[in-house]
């Protein structure tokens, strides 16, 4: 059997290449690692203008599986539903001519052991990637902590490691080169809060008496009573009808004034069908960022979905100079997803929200309705 070892050291090697290419790790029991791509910007300051070079950050967003509370407080904790993605394993096994389920065996067997012991409280490495690590710096509250590692940032920024700070002149302007009035600082330490798994509700099912809709029958005349005082009444009716006209005429012919037009607008009751057509949109709801909040937190409880957590930094765009650094206590806006225009396929709708996670965590936001029909989703 092959040696782990040499499997490990270059699944590290295709690692770090996928993520020189700028594409995104997805390792189902770990989370998601995006590299993100800082573009230059103009510094200006008590000392002057300076051109900050660009450089590359990892973003990390946790899986859920991380983010269990009980994975930490019980030593019988279930296994995640995958430890490595299969084109990972395949990728690597073509690569190097290896049986694929020996290699994913191998992975998944290491992933195992470095679950076990983050749920024990140790501080483990994934695959020079970077640190991970449990905290409580508040009373019942456990924060995942992830660390990058500064061997991979440096490798991932040697293209721009020439590049240094260079001082401008105040006359000078640069084209599409943003100006920002305080510098750019990557977190030392990404934090997510852990949390209890929120139990799925089914809806119960509504009773017959309450999907029968009920109908007012309206009182229909009663034809046999008309027919019957039909001849009766036809009879009288003429001059009668004749006195009348003769009096309107009459009386328009002594007005000397017009009579204005008036238009009486109607409106539909409240309890028509008209109702039932419109709709109907859920209110905002305003939150307080806690200890270790997360956007990604907010959009996992308010939407089911942390990839949602763009829609929320949108809404907040403003107020969060960093989306990877909430202030505890910060105010937040939670719009409904019926205020954006999601697709109905839940695999192109997280493929938008990765697109605008690109544009976002690249400082490039400016506006939903302006930049969305240019954003570039990946096929």
């Amino acid at each position: 059997m092959r040696q782990r070892e040499e499997i490990l050291d270059k699944a590290q090697a295709l690692i770090l290449s996928r993520l020189q290419e700028r594409t995104s790790l997805d390792i189902p029991a770990i989370g998601v690692f995006q590299p993100l791509f800082r573009s230059e910007y103009i510094l200006e300051g008590e000392e002057g203008r300076l051109l900050i070079p660009p450089h590359v950050s990892l973003s990390y967003l946790p899986a859920e599986y991380l983010l269990n509370a009980k994975h930490y407080t019980t030593l019988d904790h279930e296994s995640p539903k995958g430890y490595f993605a299969t084109d990972f394993t395949s990728n690597l096994s073509d690569l190097h001519g290896w049986d694929e389920g020996e290699v994913a065996e191998t992975l998944s067997s290491y992933l195992k052991e470095l679950l076990e012991g983050l749920f024990k409280g140790r501080r483990v490495t994934l695959l020079e990637l970077g640190d991970l690590f449990v905290t409580e710096e508040v009373a019942s509250v456990l924060l995942l902590n992830f660390i990058p590692n500064t061997t991979l940032l440096q490798s991932l920024n040697t293209p721009f490691s020439i590049y240094k700070e260079t001082k401008l002149r105040a006359d000078l302007e640069l084209a599409d080169t943003e100006v920002r009035q305080s510098r750019i600082t990557e977190e030392s330490a990404l934090q997510y809060a852990i949390h209890e798994p929120v139990p799925e509700t089914k809806p119960e099912p509504k009773s017959e008496s309450e999907i029968i809709p009920i109908v007012k029958q309206l009182p229909l005349p009663h034809r046999e009573e008309e027919k019957k005082g039909q001849k009766s009444h036809r009879l009288w009716l003429i001059p009668v009808l004749i006195v009348v006209a003769g009096l309107l005429i009459f009386l328009l012919n002594r007005r000397q004034e017009p009579i204005p037009a008036t238009v009486e607008t109607l409106s539909p009751p409240a309890d028509t069908l008209l109702t039932e057509q419109t709709t109907v949109v859920a209110p905002f709801d305003t939150i307080m960022v806690p200890k270790g909040g997360s956007l990604a937190a907010v959009a996992r409880e308010y939407y089911g979905n942390a990839l949602f957590w763009v829609y929320v930094f949108i809404a907040n765009a403003d107020s969060i100079p960093n989306p990877d650094n909430l202030q505890p206590g910060q105010s937040l806006i939670v719009p409904p997803l019926e205020w954006y225009t999601l697709k109905s396929d839940s695999i192109e709708a997280n493929k938008e929200a990765k697109a605008w996670a690109t544009v976002i965590l690249n400082r490039k936001f400016s506006s939903y309705e302006a930049q969305r029909p240019q954003l570039k989703i990946q096929p």
